[in-house]
């Protein structure tokens, strides 16, 4: 049997050994915390400057369909209410489709960053290393 140093001891270096595994344990969870959330502001970023440059070409293309179609119709007026009003019905498509278009891709891509477990196994039984969220 084991003295009663011995097993305070032992006891101890048990204690210190679970200390210093659960320290280990917030440390990889504060960095993967730290990595997913660098990946979602990236995607941020990109998805912001994406828009801007979308949109500027969107801008550009724009007064050029209206000048197609004040060329073809004759009457500037009516050529940018055409474009105007294809925007409104794309607007509408836009918001009717909003489940499908916007809140579902955005909530799999934060539930995948979030929830899904580093080195899961993946449909073709191989580990997953990374966390690319575009598959």
């Amino acid at each position: 049997m084991f003295s009663s140093d011995e097993k305070i001891a032992e006891l101890t270096h048990l204690v210190r050994e679970v200390r210093e595994y659960v320290d280990l344990r917030l440390e990889l969870a504060r960095y993967d915390l730290t990595a997913k959330a660098i990946q979602l502001l990236s995607a941020l970023c990109l998805g912001v400057i994406v828009l801007m440059v979308v949109a500027v070409a969107f801008l550009f293309l724009s007064f050029s369909l209206v000048q197609a179609l004040h060329e073809w119709l004759h009457n500037e007026s009516a050529a940018y209410l055409i474009v105007g009003g294809a925007y409104l019905v794309i607007a509408a498509m836009v918001y009717l489709l909003r489940r499908r278009l916007i809140y579902q891709p955005m909530a799999r891509f934060i539930g995948h960053l979030f929830l899904k477990k580093d080195n899961q196994p993946t449909a073709s039984g191989n580990a997953e290393t990374t966390n690319d969220w575009r598959e």
